[in-house]
C-alpha cells in the first residue's frame, strides 16, 4: 500500500515500511501543492505532521473541494489557544479522517491508517477474504499472514502487496505501471528493469501453484496491457 507523507521523521517512516507500507515522503508547501500530488491517484492515504509543516487544520478542505477521495491523517501536539477536542473536531469537520495527538506510538498511527483505508474501501476489518472458483484467499493485514485454502503461504512483502491489489480489484485489468506504482517508491522505480513486474507475477503464480493450481490460474495475463485477477 503506497502512502504519501510529509513532515514525518525517519524512524516513523521506517516503522511504516516494516508494516507493509510503501512510503513516499515529500515536501508539501500548501494545499494547492497537496492537491497536485493527490490528483495523480497514486496513493491510498496521506499522512501529515501538522506542526512541523505548518499546513494547519484546514489542509483537507481544498482536497475535498476537488472531490479527491483519499484518507487524510494528521499528527499534532496541540495548541494553547484551543482544547484538543476542539482541535480534533475542526480537523475532522474540514475533511480530515483522523487527528492523532503527539507523541503518538507508531502502532497507533499504523492502526489509524489501516482503519481509514478500510472505511474508504468499504471493509470492516484488517482481513481480506476472497473466494473464487473454489479457491479461498485470506490475507491478515495486521499479522501479514497469507493463506490459500487455509494453508499458509510464504510471500515476500511485494508479492503480498501484489496479491492484495489483485484481490481488491477482481475483473479489472491492472497495468504494469499501476502495479509498479503500488509496489515501489518513485526513486526505486527509476532503476527497475522493464519486466520486473512480470517477474513478480511469475514468482507469485509459482508459489500459489504449489498449494493450488487453480489459484495461480486466476491471475491472467492481458497481453500488451497487464494482468487481471478472476476475469468476468
Amino acid at each position: 500500500m503506497k502512502i504519501l507523507t510529509t513532515g514525518l521523521d525517519a524512524i516513523t517512516i521506517q516503522f511504516l515500511e516494516t508494516n507493509g507500507f510503501v512510503v513516499e515522503p515529500e515536501d508539501i508547501e500548501d494545499a494547492d501543492d497537496l492537491v497536485g500530488w493527490l490528483s495523480e491517484d497514486m496513493y491510498r492515504a496521506f499522512v501529515c505532521e501538522l506542526d512541523e509543516t505548518g499546513l494547519g487544520l484546514y489542509i483537507s478542505r481544498e482536497v475535498r473541494e476537488k472531490m479527491i477521495k483519499i484518507p487524510i491523517i494528521g499528527l499534532a501536539c496541540g495548541r494553547d489557544d484551543m482544547t484538543w477536542s476542539d482541535q480534533r473536531a475542526l480537523f475532522l469537520e474540514n475533511g480530515g479522517d483522523d487527528l492523532i495527538r503527539k507523541p503518538a506510538t507508531t502502532r497507533e498511527l499504523v492502526a489509524s491508517i489501516r482503519a481509514a483505508v478500510r472505511r474508504f474501501l468499504g471493509s470492516q476489518q484488517d482481513i481480506i477474504s476472497v473466494e473464487k472458483s473454489d479457491v479461498r484467499f485470506k490475507v491478515n493485514l495486521t499479522t501479514l499472514v497469507v493463506s490459500v485454502n487455509e494453508q499458509p503461504i510464504d510471500l515476500t512483502a511485494r508479492e503480498r502487496m501484489m496479491l492484495v491489489r489483485f484481490l481488491q480489484s477482481p475483473g479489472y485489468v491492472l497495468t504494469r505501471q499501476q502495479l509498479q506504482d503500488d509496489l515501489y517508491h518513485e526513486a526505486e522505480a527509476v532503476e527497475l528493469q522493464e519486466r520486473t513486474i512480470d517477474s513478480h507475477v511469475k514468482r507469485l503464480r509459482k508459489k500459489l501453484r504449489m498449494i493450488s493450481p487453480g489459484a495461480a490460474e486466476l491471475i491472467c495475463t492481458i497481453y500488451g496491457d497487464g494482468y487481471v485477477f478472476a476475469p468476468h
